[in-house]
């Protein structure tokens, strides 16, 4: 009787799981032939995507080529830029030196990082790690900062020039370089850089083989992607963009192989097998939400899933999905994107990597694999709606690029003779901006690595043409004082005083 039952029981067992497996072979399919027909719809010459669910890779494939013109094809090894999905790492990484005893969540910066000085002397003595790592420090966009050429330690200096976009812990407003406050903070409690503590605490001990921390390592590694750009409809190669400055903020790079390992551990929340690496109450920490963020801030794709409420924890955006709490987070660097999700409630975590600038494509996938992996529900055309979705927006920057460009007067002149307009401009924040005059041409050159080249618009301002195809032109517009003389000239939204002239 006893070997009846044993024998019914393998039976049954192999049974169900060649249904599981037959079930699992069929979304498979699905979700292959919804990336094969999305892919060409956007453009995208390579995507690799990971499934995850109870534990076990579903899906680990990749799509298209590395290069477009080269034969080498994308696979489940081939390395793309993570950009902002680091975020979660460093936030990890925080979170292992709470359960060292080294710090706490709401200790003061100051107290382990005392050069970081913000704007305002309350926000620096008030500002907590937490804060680090949630985009509330009342600070607008200073991603010009870490675009310039500036070292990391210049980077978190000038920071306490950025005044105050709003009040302390008011608000949310993306900010790169607190997480680049915070990989240096890491650095300043253990003596050992941010990369290094990444590879021996957590790519180290995860077997993540084939990620690196930053850029600079990736020459050391074969089969790994180009960025492109879609120029004006064609699909161009451009060249690498380097978050190594800010590199606990975006500069890692992985592929979806090793993303499945990353994936299989915060789903076991912060397990390797059933060794806990992180305290249960530090993980839970990390998912905790901790800013508010309005809908109008939130991505445009929740106009199509409709969420009650989105937040930010700590190196995640958060919001609901067909009732389900669904945690995930871009990453976008010139010519690459990536996108990870995790839905704890039902064991399920997916990775999608491509080599297109803001392939939103991105987006459809992970909507798509969630309801077929979790609801068997083929019904939505995510690619359309979500292609739909961003040709419209696209169509609403062309307006007001439109726009702009109907509010030009024609037939003006500048206020003085181009060679008066020459100086050097500086801001506290963002530094200097030199103007310079050659061959009957201003030029602009910000620090070493950015310049470009001035045509009249109309009146003083001029349009900016940068070197770079697929970077679109910006306009620069100069000050005069009351004696005629220029004063300074506004550029992204930031005024430069002049402070020398006549530079030829």
């Amino acid at each position: 009787m006893k070997k009846l039952f044993f024998c019914t029981g393998i039976i049954l067992f192999i049974s169900i799981s060649a249904v599981f497996g037959q079930e699992t072979t069929k979304l498979n399919s699905l979700l292959d032939s919804f990336i094969q027909e999305a892919k060409e719809d956007w453009k995208v010459p390579g995507l690799a995507v990971t499934i995850v669910k109870d534990g076990e890779v579903l899906f680990a494939k990749g799509f298209g080529v590395r290069e477009l013109g080269k034969k080498e094809s994308v696979d489940a090894k081939t390395m793309f830029a993570m950009a902002s999905t680091t975020k979660a790492f460093t936030a990890m990484a925080i979170g292992m030196l709470v359960d060292d005893g080294l710090l706490n969540w709401d200790d003061q910066v100051m107290t382990y990082f005392p050069e970081f000085q913000l704007y305002d002397p309350y926000v620096s003595r008030e500002l907590r790690i937490r804060d680090l790592l949630t985009h509330r420090a009342g600070l607008g966009n200073t991603d010009m900062l870490w675009i310039a050429d500036y070292s990391e330690d210049e980077i978190l200096r000038r920071m306490r020039y950025a005044k105050p976009a709003y009040s302390f812990r008011a608000g949310y407003t993306y900010q790169n370089v607190m997480y680049a406050a915070a990989g240096k903070l890491i650095e300043k409690v253990t003596g050992v850089r941010w990369e290094d503590f990444m590879q021996q605490r957590i790519l180290d001990p995860l077997e993540l083989t084939r990620t690196i921390p930053m850029l600079k390592y990736l020459e050391e590694k074969q089969n790994y992607v180009s960025p492109h750009y879609n120029i004006e409809g064609s699909v161009e190669i451009i060249k690498s963009d380097n978050a190594d400055k800010i590199g606990s903020a975006g500069s890692m790079w992985s592929c979806v192989e090793d993303m499945s390992k990353w994936i299989k551990f915060l789903l076991n929340e912060g397990k390797i097998g059933d060794e806990a690496y992180l305290k249960p109450e530090t993980f839970s920490e990390l998912f905790s939400p901790q800013t508010i963020i309005p809908r109008s801030s939130f991505y445009p794709t929740s106009q199509l899933s409709m969420p009650n409420w989105t937040t930010y924890s700590m190196g995640w955006f958060q919001h609901d999905y067909k009732g389900r709490a669904t945690y995930f987070h871009t990453g976008s660097l010139d010519g690459l994107v990536a996108i990870i999700a995790l839905v704890p409630e039902n064991d399920f975590g997916i990775y999608v990597f491509g080599n297109l600038d803001h392939a939103e494509l991105r987006h459809a996938i992970m909507y798509k694999a969630i309801d077929l992996y979790i609801d068997d529900d083929n019904s939505r055309d995510w690619n359309k709606e979500v292609f739909d979705l961003y040709q419209e927006i696209k169509k609403k920057q062309e307006a007001r690029r439109a726009e702009m460009i109907a509010q030009k007067v024609e037939n003006t002149k500048p206020s003085l003779s181009l060679d008066k307009f020459t100086g050097r401009y500086r801001d506290d924040l963002y530094g200097e901006i030199v103007i310079s005059y050659k061959e009957n041409k201003l030029n602009l050159s910000f620090t070493t690595s950015i310049s470009g080249k001035l045509n009249h618009w109309h009146y003083d301002s001029f349009e900016v043409i940068w070197p770079e195809k697929h970077l679109k032109s910006d306009l620069i517009v100069f000050q005069l004082d009351q004696k005629g003389e220029v004063s300074g000239l506004k550029f992204y939204g930031t005024t430069f005083k002049n402070i020398a002239s006549q530079i030829n």
